[in-house]
């Protein structure tokens, strides 16, 4: 037997894992700051692939250097074990869900999948095995004062001058993700600054300037994002570092309250708590001031708690052990949707997820889920008690400093949507701090045997199974990185759309289809068709018979792209939505089969979407087309029950109204039902559009005066009433209600065009073609509600 290759084996195989750790630490610890640009994706989806990678590879490595070292050494730790709990319980209550593909990988790396869940507990297990030893850790910290400088100087840069990449065109865009991800990762650094500062005495000079460069420019970041979780937990910090100073100073014999007490008391925790204290109290004014000096203008809509628990009972009520599966609360927030969300701005948002990463999963994975999450949780909190206890909170050591920073981003996941690469950086804490307590308690690690020479049965299951996973770990690696091309085709295309560009579109969006073949990029092949199909049906070029054939291919090849979404997810109303409007199309053209085809698509996107009033006005609209005004009357009537401030039901129940020559009783009825209901501003909207098509612009001026007193924002009813100025021969009061739905709609290109055109004299619908230049005829409203 050689000995020495033996040893020489060993040594490589120690080379490689040390590798691992360092290129692992470097990754991770950059991931706040790492963008691939090249790819124009969405930062999260970029940070995802990041992370899974890296994670894939490094996993790939353990394995294979433990098979090949003969063994696999894990820390001997409960809190390990209710970490890999996680992804078990995702996997039984995905295995039972009504959508396993979406609940298990999801489709742009979604954290509540199987998929991503695994992925996290894999980096607990890499944080508890690579990063063991004091070497990797200082790696880790290196590359995370460097990501923290890179953020911080993009985000001056961006605040100051901005910055031209696509990607950053708002003012809070960001390096780490959502902008309050940005507040939440200088919380997380000021903590850990604030830590070092009070309790630590061995700081060399260039040390202690860092350190204060990290406190200076992560307290800037708190204040600039003031996101209300963060002075929360700024405060609670301060206060416990307030309560283990004094601990200490009265076990050295200080007297409470005596004046070396006071003395001794650190300033920063102290300024820090009533810092915190005053955001928190002021917290709407100081927004305020902030917003309007940085011009920042962020909100973040979520679901409240109690709507997050609505939608998770009503999925105890189906099956309250498994829950709907991981990764479905969209769907279903659509068919569960709270009473009174209709009512807000964001009545046509579909939530993909609760208050809290934790509480969703108690609606998505039910209560084995949730009691996976809460085991793990109060099992951490547990053996944080026993840490503090047995030793001192006046310690800055890498096990503490692991659990206060695992601590404070896992409790962000029970109140907030972190970005993926905060909980990275929360599962590897999570996994160092398991590595550092249970050395420092002597725990014995667990060590599974592995080895090449097969003189037992387990060992030699052990090296198969260990090579299937690492083989296994590979080809999930291969298919998501399938995945990020599939989805940089399918961005491409969107980009190509807004272009202009239906040829290159239409080929990206194909080339997405094959590379990964899930539903959003098959649904975006079919709106493609339908624009083309617009095209087509609106041209003179070429015969009617060329014509003919040119729409009769494309009409085919987008309803098989619309087929083929509704295959692969039949639970997402959107794809049911994409092929109404595509035999709507045909049935509008000619085609008279195909009004029932789009008549059962828009039923089947009502069923799992029944809240949703923008089915009900697609039905009005078919059923017009139809010539049957009675059915689209009763669907009208039914959007402006689900959502009573349905102003594009108004729109059209109004030109419905005109169009079969029924003006005066309709304001007849307008009049009546505003002398029950003088505050319903969409009833004056209504009364001011039927004066307006009648020419009667005074009335209709008064009418949208009204509207726009009771609603100030109320953008599409100021469009109308600045129309019916310039028709009053008050082009200054025209431009006026004009520049303030800009205001509103920064993006809206016809407004835009609309304020040139007042401000150069001309009249307000100058150059523009139909339907704008008619907005009385318009299909839709002219802002977007």
């Amino acid at each position: 037997m050689d000995m020495g290759g033996n040893t020489a084996l060993s040594s490589r195989l120690s080379s490689v894992l040390s590798i691992a750790a360092y290129a692992t630490g470097a990754i991770i610890g950059l991931l706040p700051a790492l963008l691939l640009p090249f790819l124009s994706l969405p930062v999260e989806f970029e940070k995802s692939y990041i992370f899974f990678g890296t994670v894939s590879i490094a996993l790939i490595l353990l394995l294979l250097g433990s098979i090949f070292g003969g063994r696999l050494s894990l820390p001997r730790s409960l809190l390990l074990f209710a970490v890999l709990l996680l992804p078990l319980a995702y996997l039984i209550a995905a295995v039972f869900s009504d959508n396993a593909t979406q609940s298990l990988f999801g489709t742009s790396f979604e954290i509540d999948t199987v998929l991503m869940i695994t992925a996290l507990a894999v980096t607990a297990i890499l944080g508890a095995t690579l990063f063991s030893t004091p070497s990797p850790i200082q790696s880790l910290v290196l590359f995370s004062l460097l990501a923290a400088a890179v953020v911080a100087v993009v985000e001056i840069i961006q605040l100051t001058f901005g910055l031209p990449f696509d990607s950053f065109s708002s003012s809070t865009a960001n390096l780490v993700g959502k902008w309050n991800d940005l507040g939440i990762y200088c919380g997380l650094l000021f903590i850990l600054a604030m830590h070092i500062s009070v309790f630590s005495n061995s700081l060399s000079r260039s040390g202690v300037w860092i350190l204060r460069l990290l406190l200076t420019l992560s307290a800037l970041g708190i204040i600039v994002v003031n996101f209300f979780n963060v002075w929360i937990a700024l405060a609670i910090a301060a206060a416990l570092f307030l309560f283990a100073r004094a601990h200490t100073l009265r076990r050295g014999g200080v007297g409470l309250f005596s004046r070396e007490f006071f003395r001794r008391i650190p300033l920063l925790p102290l300024l820090t708590l009533l810092i915190a204290l005053m955001f928190l109290l002021f917290h709407a004014q100081l927004s305020a001031i902030l917003g309007e000096a940085l011009s920042i203008f962020q909100v973040e809509a979520r679901p409240s708690w109690q709507s997050t628990f609505d939608i998770a009972a009503v999925g105890f009520d189906s099956n309250p052990l498994l829950g709907s599966g991981p990764n479905t609360f969209g769907e279903q927030w659509l068919l569960h949707k709270p009473a009174g969300i209709n009512e807000t701005p964001f009545w046509g948002v579909q939530f993909t997820q609760g208050v809290g990463i934790v509480p969703t999963t108690f609606a998505t994975a039910g209560l084995l889920g949730g009691a996976a999450w809460l085991f793990l949780l109060g099992l951490f909190l547990y053996r944080g008690y026993r840490l503090f206890r047995a030793t001192s909170f006046a310690i800055p050591s890498v096990t503490v400093l692991s659990y206060i920073s695992a601590l404070y981003l896992l409790g962000m996941a029970v109140f907030y949507l972190p970005g993926i690469a905060l909980m990275v950086l929360a599962f590897l804490a999570l996994g160092i701090f398991v590595a550092y307590v249970e050395r420092e308690r002597g725990s014995a690690p667990l060590v599974i045997p592995l080895t090449l020479r097969p003189f037992g049965v387990m060992p030699l299951a052990g090296v198969l199974v260990g090579v299937l996973l690492a083989g296994g770990v590979g080809f999930v690696l291969y298919q998501t990185t399938n995945r990020v091309i599939g989805a940089t085709d399918y961005y491409g295309a969107i980009e190509s759309i807004g272009k202009n560009d239906l040829p290159t579109a239409e080929s990206r969006a194909r080339a997405s289809t094959v590379r990964e073949p899930g539903n959003d990029a098959a649904r975006l092949l079919a709106e493609i068709g339908f624009a083309v199909m617009n095209q087509i049906a609106g041209s003179q070029e070429g015969t009617a018979e060329e014509r003919l054939k040119n729409f009769e291919s494309v009409a085919k090849g987008a309803i098989e792209a619309g087929f083929f979404a509704v295959q692969n997810n039949p639970h997402n109303p959107a794809n049911w939505v994409t092929l109404g409007r595509l035999y709507e199309l045909l049935f509008s053209v000619g085609a008279k089969d195909a009004y029932d085809d789009a008549k059962l698509a828009y039923e089947e996107a009502l069923r799992r979407s029944p809240h949703d009033p923008s089915l009900h006005l697609m039905l009005a609209r078919l059923e017009a087309t139809n010539d049957d005004g009675e059915a689209a009357r009763g669907h009208l009537a039914r959007a402006l029950e689900t959502k009573r401030n349905y102003t594009a039901a108004v729109f059209f129940l109004s030109q419905l109204e005109i169009s079969e020559g029924k003006i005066a009783d309709a304001i007849s009825s307008s009049e009546a039902a505003l002398a029950l209901s003088p505050q319903e501003t969409v009833l004056w909207f209504q009364l001011g559009f039927l004066h307006y098509s009648t020419k009667n612009f005074r009335a209709a001026a008064q009418a949208f005066e009204r509207a726009v007193a009771i609603q100030e924002n109320y953008s599409n009813a100021r469009y109308f009433l600045g129309l019916s100025y310039y028709e009053l021969k008050r082009p200054v009061e025209a431009l006026a209600q004009f520049m303030r739905v800009a205001e509103l709609n920064p993006t809206n290109a016809e407004v835009a065009k609309i304020v040139s055109n007042l401000s150069a004299g001309k009249a307000p619908l100058a150059d523009l073609k139909p339907p704008v230049s008619t907005p009385e005829k318009r299909g839709n409203l002219p802002v977007p509600e």
